[in-house]
């Protein structure tokens, strides 16, 4: 899938794209649930009240919320603090003054609970295309990194990387403006190493990711649909 902006290509892959799905109707979640692990989202299911469920909108790439009967604009911007994902709410009968109060309170689409299943997967989409042409005009930063600590450093902190997640870092940077394909990657990182599998790189690339956001960088690995992986940003070691 692929839109251009300007001089800016932006490929999505539906696979990359970590999704937190919460509410309280087990039906509508689970119809949700279904269809975008259909086409390849990675999505985690919490109850909306879930007391983690705060740091994993924090993390997340699209943040999927049922609105509760009370208190829903307070919700909506508890959860956008913070979080720099898409937020989509799902509502029963939202008029339009509470729209407006909803999308100022940080969300970023209201779709009414029920809603036909290409009508949602169409606007989830369209969502993340435009949030990610945003970040490819806007994801040249720096990343620094302490090759003696392996950590990664960004305006909201420090963060320790793993080996392999660190290896990973280091090979896309050592080409950024090239883009190094999954089995390239495994053949570098994991030579013959048994059990290893293409899923393992994309399991080690989602957790770089959101590793980077944690540590409040814009820069980031992104997926080149179809081809492999690569950087947006230029590393710095120290």
């Amino acid at each position: 899938m692929r839109k251009r902006t300007g001089r800016v290509e932006v490929r999505m892959n539906e696979r990359d794209v970590e999704t937190l799905l919460l509410t309280k109707d087990e039906g509508e979640s689970r119809r949700i649930k279904t269809l975008l692990s259909r086409y390849r989202f990675q999505v985690l299911e919490l109850d909306r009240d879930d007391q983690s469920a705060g740091q994993y909108a924090r993390a997340a790439d699209l943040v999927v919320l049922e609105l509760p009967s009370t208190g829903d604009v307070e919700v909506v911007r508890s959860f956008r603090n913070g979080a720099h994902g898409v937020l989509v709410v799902l509502g029963s009968n939202v008029d339009r003054l509470k729209r407006t109060s909803l999308l100022n309170s940080g969300a970023d689409e209201i779709l009414e609970k029920g809603c036909e299943p290409d009508e949602l997967l169409a606007r989830m989409r369209a969502l993340m295309r435009r949030r990610q042409a945003f970040r490819a005009l806007d994801s040249s930063e720096d990343i620094e990194y302490s090759i003696t600590s392996r950590q990664v450093h960004g305006p909201d902190g420090s963060v320790a990387l793993t080996g392999k997640e660190a290896q990973i870092l280091l090979l896309l940077s050592s080409s950024a403006q090239n883009t190094f394909s999954r089995e390239e990657i495994l053949s570098s990182i994991w030579g013959e190493a048994a059990g290893v599998t293409l899923r393992t790189v994309d399991l080690n690339v989602s957790r770089l990711r959101r590793k980077l956001r944690k540590a409040g960088l814009r820069a980031t690995v992104s997926a080149v649909y179809g081809v492999g992986y690569r950087i947006q940003g230029k590393l710095i070691k120290r």
